[in-house]
């Protein structure tokens, strides 16, 4: 009787198998077998022409595609090298989307915000909350935007303010706040009423209310602002386009720095 039923189970696989015939997978089949592949995504910053190693990936689900997934792991180790940088939690792969999910992109944006904090040596609450702020759009973020870290806002005030490698702030005023920066970590090409300067690690600049200024940088910054009281929908912008109302134009993330 045992033997019985192992040929009765055996018949039944092979008809489950379709007898040996080539598998035709229907739609949902191969979207449930996609979702449960584990992409490669990058640990770290893996600098382009720096060969990829063990140390520099995780694997995790999803695997977006383009995307290496864990099939390919032996194939990616110690064998690619990318051509671009690829920062921390982004995925890695040949041939990935024009655009990727907010969630994804903001996870990254976090990673590097560590490594540049780390980098300086500068720490934070460990509940910190972090602003993006993105005047023209959170998908040109690294080309206009900053990033920004509310330490304390009462009747003073500071922040952290922190640019990757070029980015930009446009031109804007204050009504009613007053505020000093001072680099940190990196430079900071600052524009005051219409006048340019540099600051370097240590040198501060005043701006006093209603004195239009926008900054930038080509190396990466961390700088500190310190002022009075923040006032929700106190900045103003040259381009009247960007709104006061700063709900269109930042977004807020808690995360553990």
């Amino acid at each position: 009787k045992e033997a019985e039923g192992w040929i009765i189970a055996a018949q039944r696989a092979a008809t489950a198998c379709a007898n040996g015939q080539p598998w035709r997978p229907i739609e949902a089949e191969v979207a449930s077998l996609e979702s449960l592949k584990r992409g490669m995504w990058a640990k770290r910053t893996i600098k382009a022409g720096e060969t990829v190693s063990a140390d520099d990936v995780y694997l995790a689900m999803p695997c977006l595609h383009g995307q290496y997934h864990a099939g390919k792991y032996y194939e990616v180790i110690d064998m690619y090298t990318p051509m671009e940088d690829i920062y921390p939690h982004m995925p890695i792969g040949p041939d990935l989307p024009a655009k990727l999910p907010k969630k994804i992109v903001a996870a990254s944006i976090m990673g590097r915000l560590k490594e540049m904090l780390d980098n300086a040596k500068i720490k934070v609450g460990a509940d910190a909350e972090v602003e993006l702020s993105h005047q023209y759009g959170f998908d040109r973020f690294y080309e206009i935007g900053a990033v920004i870290i509310d330490i304390v806002n009462r009747e003073y005030c500071k922040k952290l303010i922190i640019q990757f490698p070029g980015q930009d702030h446009p031109s804007h005023k204050h009504i009613k706040k007053e505020e000093t920066f001072q680099v940190l970590s990196g430079e900071l090409d600052f524009v005051l009423d219409g006048k340019p300067a540099t600051l370097k690690a240590g040198e501060k600049q005043v701006v006093k209310r209603e004195q239009f200024h926008s900054f930038a940088t080509k190396t990466g910054v961390i700088f500190e602002e310190v002022s009075t009281e923040h006032i929700k929908g106190d900045s103003v912008y040259e381009d009247t386009s960007i709104p006061s109302d700063p709900v269109t134009r930042k977004t807020k993330i808690r995360m553990k720095l």
